[in-house]
């Protein structure tokens, strides 16, 4: 193994928990966040494929995005009565503009009414 190889393991070792860091940072500056779901870190070794028995390559590690938008938020009272919540499996779906032909799913259900009668979210 060359130095080379030595310090690219390193190095993907200090990438990944960079990247751990900054999903964590994200989570803590969206906690309050309507409808934010965190995001975790799932590392995974890296193993090269060795090529003959008389030298070695070096290997390595690597973070990647777990997200868990499917996942049941908690479900707060409120005041309002155009709010509602999912209990369970399920997303709202809600469209943009007039014409509704672009659909979108989402599980924020802090509603409001607008100037037109429609009820809209904060999206």
């Amino acid at each position: 193994m060359s130095i080379n190889g030595a310090l690219m393991s390193a190095v993907s070792g200090l990438n990944a928990q960079s990247t751990a860091m900054s999903m964590i940072s994200d989570n803590l500056s969206n906690s309050e966040t309507v409808g934010y779901k965190s995001t975790n870190a799932q590392f995974s070794a890296l193993v090269t494929e060795q090529r003959n028995a008389n030298s070695y390559s070096s290997g390595g590690v690597r973070a990647t995005p777990s997200q868990n938008v499917s996942t049941q938020g908690l479900i707060e009272s409120s005041s309002s009565a155009t709010d509602i919540a999912i209990d369970g499996n399920g997303m709202f779906v809600v469209t943009e503009g007039a014409d509704g032909e672009e659909l979108f799913f989402t599980r924020n259900g802090e509603f409001s009414i607008d100037a037109d009668g429609y009820l809209t979210n904060g999206s």
